[in-house]
């Protein structure tokens, strides 16, 4: 079941869930448009479940791999004598891929018609001690939002997805 809200003015992603008519009565997705992903959403369910009834929230992750162009210097702060140079080291984060469920007990969080985006809402949740779980995406995963990425979206949708 797809259900789109209208907003009069921009609410974020989170603040506009607080315009549902009816509170859903089971955990539910919330999905950017802007990504391509051929992840598996049952298993997301699944593991959301999992959670003991105790996931106000479950954010979809995805492992990035950001290499530094440069050699990087470590210096001695202290006397700035040269520790070491790491060439072109590569630094992996979570990144927010997009996809959450949501319990229905989370839009409690939430004002009526006020802006709330979900890092907000879920940092809101976390700093409540509300347990966020985060599931792994290790399925294709592509962030279209920026113009480069939609040449490779076209790409990769013919060999992925076809």
């Amino acid at each position: 079941h797809i259900q789109y809200i209208e907003e009069d003015a921009a609410l974020g992603t989170a603040g506009s869930l607080s315009l549902l008519p009816t509170i859903p009565d089971q955990p539910f997705f919330v999905i950017n448009a802007d990504i391509l992903t051929n992840i598996n959403f049952a298993h997301v369910l699944d593991y959301h479940q999992e959670q003991n009834n105790k996931a106000y929230a479950t954010l979809c992750v995805k492992l990035y791999q950001n290499t530094i162009p440069f050699g990087v210097v470590h210096i001695n702060e202290n006397d700035h004598r040269l520790i070491r140079i790491e060439e072109k080291p590569k630094e992996n984060y979570f990144v927010n891929a997009g996809i959450y469920i949501l319990d229905p007990k989370s839009l409690e969080y939430l004002s009526f018609n006020s802006y709330c985006d979900m890092p907000h809402l879920l940092t809101n949740l976390t700093s409540k001690n509300l347990h966020v779980a985060t599931f792994p995406i290790r399925e294709y995963w592509l962030d279209i939002g920026h113009h480069d990425n939609l040449v490779t979206a076209a790409r990769d949708y013919l060999e992925v997805f076809i």
